[in-house]
């Protein structure tokens, strides 16, 4: 849980995300000059991207070097994903990944259905 949530076995997280006790690298995420933040923590360096006029904090956060890029593949193998998909990807000899991404929101102040 640390690669999405920065949280450690000494962290004194309530689990709820949000407060004092949030310790996520990307709970400092806010609206910057640009449309993006880069984030730089344990498990490797993130690109992290919000949208404006949402009403919430949902972030894309997507791997940005080879050490993030290993900790999500290592996840990808030993969720057996690329067993578990191969009947549904068309490949030449096994699925594979080639980046990694998430979605993460706390909170939000009303539904925002888009296309």
């Amino acid at each position: 849980a640390d690669i999405f949530y920065g949280r450690d076995a000494s962290s004194s997280s309530d689990g709820d995300g949000g407060g004092e006790g949030d310790h996520s690298p990307f709970a400092g995420v806010g609206d910057s000059a640009e449309p993006y933040t880069e984030v730089a923590t344990p498990a490797g360096n993130f690109f992290t991207q919000r949208v404006s006029g949402w009403r919430s904090n949902i972030a894309w956060v997507s791997v940005d070097d080879e050490h993030s890029f290993q900790r999500f593949e290592a996840l990808f193998e030993r969720l057996e994903l690329p067993q578990r998909f191969s009947s549904v990807i068309p490949h030449l000899s096994s699925p594979r990944l080639f980046s990694a991404f998430y979605v993460c929101r706390s909170w939000c102040e009303a539904h925002s259905f888009h296309t």
